[in-house]
């Protein structure tokens, strides 16, 4: 039997602030299948759903959800920046503009 994975629950840092829109994360499966991602955020969140266990309890595709069965992917500011002058500014105020693209494209080998 494989080891266990650690959980993985990471903000990667991938800019020191908002950007024009940006190659952030390639991912291919076994299945030859491409997800690209590119984002104008400074901040890449990735969640495995480590802790996920649903037991007997019925879900959507009728059996259980395990350890690892999904994979949250987050373009986002970096957690605490109001905290962290350090960190790039998230500030919002009521007469500046937001916006955030994040395109995720998928491609077959």
């Amino acid at each position: 039997m494989p080891a266990a994975l650690p959980p993985l629950d990471h903000n990667f840092c991938l800019a020191p602030a908002r950007r024009a829109l940006t190659p952030a994360l390639r991912l291919t499966g076994r299945s030859g299948i491409t997800l690209d991602l590119a984002t104008t955020e400074p901040g890449l969140q990735i969640f495995d759903a480590a802790p996920i266990n649903t037991g007997a309890l019925a879900t959507l595709h009728n059996r259980p959800y395990t350890a690892h069965c999904a994979l949250a992917i987050e373009p986002q500011a970096w957690p605490d920046a109001p905290h962290n002058p350090r960190f790039p500014d998230i500030a919002l105020y009521p007469d500046d503009p937001y916006a955030q693209t994040s395109t995720f494209r998928f491609s077959a080998a």
